[in-house]
């Protein structure tokens, strides 16, 4: 198991976050840190594959593009440093591994998912104590006029009827790609991704409920309606809408046994200012 050294409890400080310490009670709920960094924010920093491992660095080079090269190598810098706070160590001793499937997880460390789009990165860690499973998605609001068409392809009946009961072109927009990107979150948490069936759940497309006024989410703000997926169901899998960062959807699924109590879910915005802190820490 690992701890808080006096170094990541200062680094953790020092960028505004709060250190979340290893759970006690196993019937206690999850408490998961939520990340988000624009890329523009990300870019302005170089050295950007010094901590990555030699896998990554083969993951990077087949990149088709330059740019595409350099965001895979700053996703996987910040992630890495993510997580080397958490477990209170160097970013290039995070040992992430893969399922069957392709779901990184980290050997004898905290449950943790990303996810970006052009725009920006979300990561999420939950506390040490977590035995469960997350799932995070972050997508582009869609432009498509043909949402509705779109829907016939990945949405259940009782989706596209909510998708139906928007009234402007913009607001189907909108509610698609909240949709869309639930049901990736809860697909991502299962572990399978889209081998996963997007008809086998039900999801809302109304708008999620705001934060409490410290910016935690709560139970009682799921948005997972019904589901026949083996494993996941509307009791053990809790569906959170986290609103959006640059035009961007972000949806966060987590999947823990039912009697582990209520999970507390927190976003942390990072600016230029505390991503300087967090990269210097560590030398990145």
């Amino acid at each position: 198991m690992y701890g808080t050294t006096t170094a990541s409890k200062a680094l953790i400080s020092n960028t505004g976050y709060r250190h979340v310490s290893p759970a006690v009670n196993v019937n206690s709920g999850a408490n998961i840190q939520v990340w988000t960094v624009p890329f523009s924010v990300l870019r302005n920093h170089t050295n950007q594959s010094q901590h990555l491992s030699t896998g990554e660095r083969d993951q990077a080079a087949r990149m088709l593009s330059p740019t595409a090269t350099r965001d895979y190598c700053l996703s996987r810098s910040f992630l890495r440093s993510v997580l080397a706070a958490q477990m209170s160590c160097s970013p290039i001793d995070v040992d992430i591994r893969y399922s069957t499937y392709g779901k990184p997880f980290v050997l004898n460390g905290p449950a943790f998912n990303l996810s970006h789009c052009k725009r920006a990165l979300a990561v999420a860690v939950a506390n040490s104590g977590f035995a469960g499973q997350l799932g995070l998605d972050v997508e582009t609001r869609i432009t498509d006029p043909n949402c509705l068409h779109l829907a016939e392809k990945c949405f259940t009946l009782l989706e596209r009827r909510q998708l139906s009961t928007f009234q402007t072109r913009v607001a189907q927009q909108n509610a698609f790609t909240r949709g869309w990107t639930r049901k990736e979150a809860v697909v991502k948490a299962f572990g399978t991704g889209l081998r996963s069936s997007l008809g086998s759940f039900d999801v809302s497309l109304q708008k999620g409920r705001k934060p409490s006024k410290d910016g935690r989410y709560t139970d009682q703000q799921s948005l997972l309606l019904a589901s026949e997926l083996e494993g996941i169901s509307i009791e053990n899998c809790k569906l959170y809408d986290l609103g959006s960062i640059l035009n961007c959807e972000l949806s966060l699924a987590v999947v823990n046994d039912i009697s582990a109590g209520v999970n507390t879910v927190q976003i942390r915005h990072v600016d230029e200012k505390q991503l300087l802190k967090l990269t210097e820490f560590y030398h990145v």
